[in-house]
């Protein structure tokens, strides 16, 4: 075997031991990539479950909520710790905006985990300290075009239900 002849056979050994490397990385970014997906998801969903968990577990934030859930006044120490509750819930729902466009989660888990924050959201006491936080000038454009969407929605469907009243009133 000639000088030439190994060189050529050491570069197609090389070739292949490249071939293999390459292959090897893909398989490792899949599963580097996966890992970092559920752990996204992970933090995703344990976030969504600690903001409920807090209406339940901290006293002055249940108070707070069941006055706002009943439309009951609520004093100076009621609007902080639900301004609070909104705070967080929104910023969640900011991250998992985010997540969804970034494709990490699918359009289903985001409208799965979106429904507590949006069910805090629809309570008037709750939008009042969403748009007051929105006048300070938190959160950023993508939660706030999603909640004005919502809210849009939520004023249209009350505008169609006492329109629906005023009808039968009349009938």
């Amino acid at each position: 075997m000639s000088l030439g002849n190994l060189a050529d056979l050491a570069e197609i050994i090389s070739g292949i031991a490249v071939l293999i490397t390459l292959i090897f990385v893909v398989v490792q970014l899949r599963d580097n990539t996966k890992a970092l997906r559920n752990s996204a998801l992970s933090t995703h969903y344990t976030d969504s479950h600690e903001i409920i968990a807090d209406g339940s577990r901290t006293p002055e934030l249940a108070i707070a909520a069941q006055k706002a859930y009943t439309n009951q006044p609520l004093d100076g120490t009621d609007k902080y710790h639900l301004t609070n509750w909104v705070t967080r819930t929104c910023l969640v729902l900011e991250r998992s905006l985010m997540l969804l466009d970034d494709g990490i989660i699918d359009q289903l888990s985001f409208d799965r985990a979106a429904l507590p924050g949006k069910y805090l959201l629809k309570v008037p006491a709750a939008r009042e300290g969403y748009q007051a936080l929105v006048r300070r000038g938190m959160f950023g454009p993508e939660i706030k075009q999603y909640l004005g969407d919502f809210y849009t929605e939520l004023d249209r469907e009350a505008g169609q239900v006492s329109g629906q009243i005023a009808e039968s009133n009349y009938s």
